[in-house]
Parts: structure tokens; C-alpha cells; sequence
């Protein structure tokens, strides 16, 4: 199991990986919606949901530079709580980085809005 894994908070430029590893088959079959998403429509949502909005937050999950997973925190204002939505790329299914993606998550600091 590689342990060179790094965390961070999600960059513009990882919106066409983070599409990939959401239209996965395995991804689409757990998800709210098993719908494909086109591309398309996924910029224009990762644009609005992660760089527009100020209470959503995703971060990414990577393995020697590569994108290989992502955890999203998206604010619900209905029931004032998050959704947690967790993907890995099914090349690395298996070794815990659910948990462990999950785990820091939920202690990196909201970037600065500011």
C-alpha cells in the first residue's frame, strides 16, 4: 500500500478528474442519483458548488501526484447538516482510504473566505 498520500482542498483544475472518478460505475451505483453526469453539466456544478458557494467543501485525495479519491461536505440548509459523499478510484478500493479521507476531512480548517 503506497503511503505517500496527500489531502488537500480542491482546485479548479480537478474538476474533470473528480467527474471521471463520479460517472464510475461503482461511484454512480451508490450514489443519490445512479444517473451519468455529463461532463458539462458537472463544470458548471463544481464551479457553483465549491468556488461560489461558501459553505461547501471538497477536499482530494491523492497517491504520488495522481487524484485517486475526494470527499465532499456539502452544506443541506433544509435540516442545517452536512452530506458527506465519498469516491475512490476503484484502482485503490479496499485499502481504508475511505476512513482515512473521511477521518482528516472533517478536521482540515474551512479555507479563509476572506
Amino acid at each position: 500500500m503506497n503511503n505517500n498520500y496527500i489531502i488537500r482542498p480542491v482546485k479548479k483544475q480537478d474538476s474533470r478528474r473528480v467527474w471521471e472518478i463520479r460517472n464510475h460505475p461503482v461511484v454512480r451505483k451508490y450514489s443519490a442519483n445512479s444517473a451519468i453526469i455529463f461532463f458539462k453539466n458537472h463544470v458548471s456544478w463544481f464551479e457553483k458548488k465549491y468556488f461560489t458557494a461558501l459553505d461547501n467543501y471538497c477536499y482530494i485525495l491523492e497517491a504520488d501526484q495522481k487524484t485517486i479519491g475526494y470527499c465532499r461536505l456539502d452544506f443541506n440548509a433544509d435540516e442545517d447538516n452536512y452530506i458527506i459523499s465519498i469516491a475512490i478510484d476503484s484502482d485503490y478500493h479496499s485499502q481504508g482510504l475511505g476512513h482515512k479521507l473521511l477521518s482528516a476531512s472533517l478536521f482540515i480548517p474551512p479555507p479563509s473566505q476572506g
